[in-house]
């Protein structure tokens, strides 16, 4: 029909020859320029064979303004593979310019939230694919996906970078003090701990030593006391086994005396005569004399 056009797809290889009432569609599209891969110029890519197979590109974006008015370049690199080539047709004309203007709009909210030093310590969040989420959501629209994003560093300007520099030589510096106080505090403590250590041993090695020398004192006391009970004991049964021989002997004695008298007597010896025989001067004499030639007398010999 007049005025009615169809498109239609030709996927590839193939040796494919338009026919008469058809023509080719010719792409136009953002690409790398040839001294700076990670410049995007308009119309650098013109072709009429379409590749689907995963590519990637450089990009840096520019201008970054960060909540404290820092700016900075952020250097980035970006995988995609197209996925619906139908809707790619239908919603863009350049897929490169709309991913790379997505992903200016998301890297430039990210810094935008952060002072320039929070900036520099959440870089690496921008290696996530949550951190782009107009990228996802646009060339998800368009027919791509975008599998990665790497984040490849930042350029912050000259003076910029020198005052961060400066900065970070005083933390490191700082940083280092700090750590040097530390170790010396720790080794102060250390030697306190140490020389506590060694007074505490040195006092329970004198007290070990002094409750030594009274448990050696107190056996030797108890031994010497041990000692003298058995040997007045020994003296004890020395001196009663000596009486006991004694009485023992001046009883053998005392009967045989009193043997010896009894068969005297029965010989008819006057006991009285011979006992006086043997002690013929007495050693004391008491003559009781009395005038009416009766008395009561009470004696006491000793």
């Amino acid at each position: 029909e007049a005025g009615h056009m169809e498109r239609r797809l030709q996927n590839g290889p193939t040796q494919f020859v338009p026919a008469a009432d058809e023509w080719m569609h010719e792409f136009s599209w953002h690409g790398p320029d040839k001294t700076n891969k990670t410049k995007l110029i308009p119309n650098q890519w013109q072709f009429k064979k379409l590749k689907v197979v995963p590519d990637q590109f450089y990009y840096n974006v520019d201008e970054v303004r960060t909540v404290d008015d820092a700016l900075v370049k952020v250097k980035v690199m970006l995988f995609y593979e197209i996925k619906d080539i139908e809707l790619m047709l239908q919603q863009t004309k350049d897929p490169i310019a709309d991913m790379a203007n997505a992903l200016t709009a998301d890297v430039i909210a990210f810094a935008s939230q952060l002072t320039y030093e929070d900036f520099l310590e959440q870089t690496g969040k921008l290696n996530d694919l949550e951190s782009y989420p107009q990228l996802c959501s646009r060339s998800k629209s368009i027919g791509y996906e975008v599998s990665k994003v790497v984040y490849r560093g930042y350029q912050a300007p000259t003076q910029l970078q020198r005052m961060h520099d400066d900065a970070n030589e005083r933390r490191t510096r700082l940083k280092l003090s700090v750590e040097q106080e530390e170790q010396e505090q720790e080794m102060t403590d250390f030697k306190l701990k140490g020389t506590l250590e060694t007074v505490q041993l040195q006092h329970k090695l004198k007290l070990e030593q002094e409750e030594h020398k009274q448990k050696l004192a107190l056996q030797e006391l108890e031994h010497k006391l041990a000692m003298e009970d058995r040997e007045h004991e020994n003296s004890l049964q020395q001196m009663i086994s000596e009486r006991q021989t004694r009485f023992e002997a001046h009883k053998n004695t005392s009967n045989q005396l009193v043997t010896y008298l009894g068969q005297l007597k029965r010989l008819g010896v006057d006991l009285t005569e011979y006992l006086v025989s043997k002690n013929p001067k007495p050693d004391k004499v008491t003559r009781v004399v009395t005038a009416s030639g009766k008395a009561d007398v009470h004696l006491h010999n000793s």
